[in-house]
């Protein structure tokens, strides 16, 4: 077997990958380091197939959702979602570790795409249809708030009383989100799955900008929220994200058309219609997202976020259907 350790100090878990890869795979021909930023992840190859796959190593804390509710995930996103199949625990240093095998996604970190301005627009309008695709069919805000409201009311009511002294500019922005949510502000939305974090190293782009698919559907950070709470992704992607602002690139503008037309040309167009809903949505993930661990040097950023407002689109923006965007032909 053909194995490439790692080049940083990780070899002990790579150690532990090599020792199970052999313990679950009869026919083992290669095992390299993927540089996962969640927990041990490699890229595996056996001589009885024909691609490499994942081999990812998880503890208990940090276990994958169960697969009658990925089951809810592919639905949505079908082959942007990898397949997933636990194999099987492996002991190592007196930690239990959950074994799973994954499909791999095309791409790598959608992170190594700042600053190539070239492949953004193309990435960013990917982005927006991923976004769409999240929706969970047959479901209405206000009929299954069974699944996402108190959850959601309580994290917002946890911001609007944040004594932090901080956070107390925007503290009336957080009340009328609020109010606006049990007013039933969302009621009509449908609702989408989330993997918790639809950050830039959870979403996968090839070089050219095609979106691979999202990864890490951990169980703990697994949601079910209104559709629009992940659009202010819009921000880190046509902009140039730093620790305290955002910064635009020459073509800031293209990128942003680029993701809104993505975005509504897959979603139905009862859901297009819902502008101010879907604004509410995205406000609502601003402060769900930032309201748990208030980072004082990121703050400034949150009224860039909050502020974020959808863009108006012509008509034939909207309505347009891309079919390549994504890299998968079965998805338009």
């Amino acid at each position: 077997m053909n194995i490439t350790p790692p080049a940083v100090a990780s070899s002990n878990y790579f150690d532990m990958a090599a020792v199970a890869f052999k313990k679950f795979f009869p026919d083992p021909t290669s095992l390299t380091n993927c540089n996962a930023h969640t927990c041990p992840t490699y890229f595996a190859t056996t001589a009885s197939r024909d691609s490499s796959f994942v081999l990812q190593f998880r503890t208990r804390d940090r276990a994958l959702v169960e697969p009658s509710v990925y089951e809810t995930v592919k639905e949505s996103l079908g082959d942007l979602a990898p397949s997933t199949k636990l194999l099987g625990e492996h002991e190592h240093n007196g930690v239990t570790y959950l074994v799973y095998e994954q499909s791999r996604l095309p791409g790598q970190t959608i992170s190594r795409l700042f600053r190539k301005t070239d492949v953004l627009p193309t990435a960013a309008e990917g982005v927006g249809r991923l976004l769409a695709k999240c929706i969970i069919p047959g479901t209405r805000c206000g009929t299954d708030r069974a699944r996402w409201f108190d959850e959601v009311m309580s994290k917002l009511t946890l911001a609007c009383d944040s004594t932090n002294p901080l956070v107390e500019p925007y503290k009336p922005d957080f009340v009328e989100v609020r109010d606006a949510v049990m007013a039933g502000g969302l009621d009509n939305l449908p609702l989408a799955v989330s993997n918790g974090d639809f950050n830039a190293i959870n979403i996968l782009a090839t070089a050219n900008g095609e979106v691979g698919g999202v990864v890490d559907w951990e169980a703990s950070a697994f949601q079910e929220r209104p559709l629009g709470t992940w659009l202010s992704v819009v921000m880190w992607i046509k902009c140039l994200p730093r620790l305290d602002r955002y910064d635009e690139y020459e073509n800031t503008a293209e990128i942003e058309k680029r993701f809104w037309k993505g975005f509504f040309s897959s979603v139905p167009q009862e859901v297009a219609e819902q502008r101010d809903a879907l604004s509410l949505a995205m406000k609502v993930g601003v402060i769900l997202y930032n309201c748990e661990d208030w980072i004082t040097d990121m703050l400034p950023r949150l009224r860039a976020e909050l502020d974020c407002a959808i863009l108006s689109l012509p008509e034939d923006i909207t309505e347009a259907k891309s079919e390549t965007v994504l890299g998968h032909s079965d998805l338009a």
